[in-house]
């Protein structure tokens, strides 16, 4: 995967990808589209992918979610990182550390990724990743 071109994705595109009735539904749809036509590799974390099917539990049917699921698996543009207790130990501090603003623990380990593969650039609706330095996909 070419780490240069890659984005990594948030929670938000992924629940408004598949949720008709999401505010930004129609933004997660275009930049979906614009993102596999430039064959732009995507990645997140397992913990993001959870967030995502938890926030679409009352939104949509569990057999869409089992389809968002299968569908990142068996993507070879897709990489999913896994959370594990050395980046949860750095997302912890930056937790702490991020006091004046009010990033979630998920926030922070997308945070660490980003950093560990260099990636600055993320497809999210979160202001948190612009407070903390990284580029949104939007701006560009």
């Amino acid at each position: 995967m070419n780490h240069r071109s890659a984005i990594f994705v948030d929670t938000g595109p992924w629940i408004a990808w598949l949720d008709v009735r999401d505010q930004w539904r129609q933004d997660a749809m275009r930049e979906m589209v614009n993102l596999k036509a430039q064959r732009r590799s995507l990645v997140t974390t397992n913990w993001v992918l959870a967030e995502a099917y938890s926030g679409l539990v009352h939104r949509v049917a569990r057999g869409t979610i089992a389809r968002l699921r299968a569908m990142v698996e068996e993507s070879a543009l897709i990489r999913v990182v896994w959370i594990d207790r050395l980046i949860e130990g750095q997302a912890w501090r930056k937790f702490l550390q991020y006091d004046d603003k009010d990033v979630s623990m998920v926030d922070c380990t997308s945070f660490v990724v980003m950093e560990q593969l260099g990636l600055s650039t993320a497809f999210t609706f979160d202001r948190h990743f612009l407070q903390v330095g990284f580029q949104t996909w939007a701006e560009l």
